[in-house]
């Protein structure tokens, strides 16, 4: 007679008793899960070659019900039983790389998303260079894409914070943001701001992400070009005073609070725009960034 094994979990009892040993135990969850993966798919194989008949077996009507329950008891067998057919012990494998992979990168994301305090704490070498070595420790703690984009942008920044009366410091984490640190600029428009009616300039149709009230969806709109670095952080400036729903962000001296409030008036679709305006203006690598072109200058400014 042949050994019985844990029943195929199909109902929705076993689907509970699962989820429960889930909490308690994962790891022992996830090898269940997976032979029950196994047996399901051996049982198909079996039935998928029992489909294949040469006629009459004399097994009667109830042939097939009596083979289905013996197939089925077979593969739940075998998936239990060693290592079976293989397929339960590399799902296993590759399940726990890929929740190794997202609990790093989850754990990036956390830290984030931390106050600054303990934001450095996650990034120590940066967090040295951004608050207490001196200008020749932070050069080591440099972000080379960061710096690049920083010394390219940073004499327009200036002048765009002027003429805002803002600090510069939040004009460079809004094209930061926007850009991806510079990476992503085509047509030099650093603060991706769109191609309306009212624009004459040069345009092209670039994806993008718009949140639909749902979830962030990918779409095409129109861009400005610019012909020039300058030309983008004038425009910016023109932007944001020519639209009336800033206004209340440009009375704002604080960076952080105009970030928020141009967030608030609708900048970008994105839900969560605020807050990620807010990692970039706090970021370490922006303080180590502006520390080192300082030092550079033979200036001081963070």
């Amino acid at each position: 007679m042949m050994h019985s094994a844990t029943p195929l979990h199909t109902d929705l009892s076993g689907l509970s008793a699962l989820r429960h040993q889930a909490a308690r135990d994962p790891d022992a969850a996830l090898h269940k899960a997976a032979q029950q993966f196994e047996a399901l798919l051996t049982q198909q194989m079996l039935s998928a070659m029992r489909a294949t008949s040469f006629g009459d077996d004399g097994a009667g009507k109830h042939g097939a019900t009596y083979r289905q329950m013996l197939d089925g008891q077979l593969a739940q067998t075998l998936a239990s039983s060693g290592r079976g057919l293989g397929i339960a012990e590399a799902l296993v494998a590759q399940l726990r790389g890929s929740r190794a992979q997202g609990e790093s990168m989850d754990a990036d994301n956390v830290a984030m998303n931390l106050p600054s305090e303990r934001m450095r704490a996650q990034r120590p070498a940066v967090a040295e260079a951004a608050q207490t070595a001196p200008a020749v420790r932070a050069v080591e703690s440099v972000d080379e894409r960061v710096q690049a984009f920083v010394d390219r942008i940073l004499p327009h920044a200036e002048r765009a914070a002027a003429a805002l009366g803002v600090p510069v410091r939040a004009v460079i984490a809004h094209a930061a943001l926007e850009s991806g640190w510079g990476a992503h600029a085509p047509g030099d428009n650093f603060f991706g701001i769109k191609a309306h009616a009212s624009w004459s300039g040069s345009a092209s149709q670039r994806a993008t992400l718009e949140f639909d009230g749902t979830a962030l969806r990918p779409q095409h709109e129109s861009f400005r070009n610019y012909s020039g670095v300058g030309a983008a952080f004038g425009d910016y400036v023109d932007f944001l005073r020519s639209n009336p729903r800033y206004s209340e962000a440009l009375q704002s001296r604080d960076g952080l609070a105009f970030l928020q409030r141009v967030a608030e008036a609708g900048y970008a679709t994105d839900p969560d725009y605020a807050q990620k305006l807010e990692r970039v203006f706090q970021s370490p690598l922006l303080d180590a960034a502006l520390r080192h072109h300082d030092s550079d200058a033979g200036e001081l400014r963070v």
